[in-house]
């Protein structure tokens, strides 16, 4: 896991309150909890996982509720759309960020 946040741009902890199915994957809605490394402005932004990467991206199903960390590399800047067909985002500065790895969080009580 080390290698794979080192490998990052930046890694955020985030809740997912919302999903959506659009032609090219699911949309996943998500409220920035906290960023671990790196720099973002949004609170809010929409993750897109692929068909083929559903399992190892899965931010859905009763098993995942919750929190998850989130490592993303930096894409492209200048994105032409909001959400676009990759595993990643497009931030408010529309800057693509592609995810390098995804696991959940368990909540500290």
């Amino acid at each position: 896991m080390k290698k794979q946040i080192e490998k990052s741009d930046i890694v955020l902890n985030i809740n997912v309150i919302s999903s959506m199915l659009v032609g090219y994957g699911d949309v996943f809605t998500c409220n920035v909890v906290t960023i671990k490394k790196g720099i973002m402005q949004d609170k809010q932004i929409r993750i897109v996982v692929l068909p083929k990467d559903k399992e190892q991206y899965d931010l859905s199903g009763a098993k995942k509720q919750g929190l998850f960390e989130i490592g993303f590399v930096k894409k492209n800047m200048n994105a032409p759309y909001t959400i676009m067909p990759m595993n990643g985002f497009v931030d408010s500065d529309r800057t693509s960020w592609e995810i390098v790895f995804a696991k959940q969080v368990v909540a500290k009580q």
